[in-house]
């Protein structure tokens, strides 16, 4: 497990993290107020956490980029794969989140007052207990919170159950919904 505190910058890069277990947030990472994280070309399959995500918990970031990620069998309370808490500049793309499972929320990703993107990402057979079985979006605090570009999404518990609190917007353009075909974008 890597941890991160305290205002420090990090870069996880082209790695494995498998089966890692965490009787609290941050079964492969625990990132809290950092101004820079980049979480490029890493596998992160069969990590477990009691509270928040399994895979990575990252709460407080300045400015985040995650790619060419893959996120599998994860198992979690909030965002088995990612949680965001205040993040702010996030970008996810062209990664992959399948067969991961929260208890409560987000069963891929869970964002809560965190702005940014989602583009060219595959969800594939995610679960959440409660709201959101593939991405979980509440709490926002701007009026375009969250987008989401140009991603697949093929599961039975996806964004058509995504738990959206006001004033929070989750635009869908362009992405292909498969188990409800809906978009979803901010009023003008």
């Amino acid at each position: 497990m890597f941890a991160l505190q305290d205002k420090c910058a990090g870069d996880i890069l082209n790695s494995n993290f498998t089966s890692n277990i965490a009787e609290q947030a941050g079964g492969a990472h625990y990132v809290n107020v950092a101004p820079t994280l980049t979480v490029y070309g890493n596998t992160y399959t069969y990590n477990n956490a009691t509270t928040g995500s399994a895979g990575i918990f990252a709460q407080s970031v300045v400015l985040s980029t995650f790619a060419n990620n893959h996120f599998g069998s994860n198992v979690g309370e909030k965002g088995a794969a990612l949680f965001q808490g205040s993040c702010n500049a996030t970008t996810i793309t062209n990664s992959t989140f399948y067969n991961n499972s929260a208890t409560t929320f987000g069963g891929a990703v869970f964002r809560s007052l965190t702005t940014g993107s989602l583009a060219d990402n595959a969800f594939s057979s995610n679960y959440a207990g409660r709201f959101g079985g593939d991405v979980n979006v509440t709490g926002q605090s701007t009026a375009f919170s969250a987008a989401l570009w140009l991603c697949s999404v093929c599961s039975q518990h996806g964004l058509a159950r995504a738990n959206l609190s006001e004033p929070s917007y989750l635009c869908l353009a362009a992405s292909s919904i498969h188990a409800t075909c809906m978009t979803w974008c901010r009023p003008q």
